[in-house]
């Protein structure tokens, strides 16, 4: 939760632009692109823009399967998990 916190803050600081996180395009493993990855991510950033957290959330997965190191679907997920609150999880 800290962690969230600190990207948040980082993200709504007046220094942290979107140009400033841009990620060069480079081929990725099993055939797909980092191209395909920042797709999902600009996607993401656009769904939680519009409040929709959920499809946010499943759109910055997408891009962390094709690249696990991509530090905007990192924090783009982060904040679309806490914009969408806690997830009740079924009981066992």
């Amino acid at each position: 939760m800290q962690v969230h916190r600190i990207l948040l803050a980082l993200l709504l600081s007046a220094s942290f632009t979107a140009q400033a996180m841009a990620i060069p395009t480079v081929t990725g493993g099993g055939g797909q692109t980092a191209a395909s990855g920042n797709d999902k991510v600009e996607l993401g950033y656009k769904q939680l823009k519009q409040g929709l957290a959920e499809q946010a959330i499943a759109s910055f997965t997408l891009a962390l399967r094709a690249n696990p190191g991509n530090v905007r679907a990192q924090l783009g997920l982060a904040m679309a998990q806490q914009k969408a609150g806690p997830r009740k999880l079924p009981r066992r």
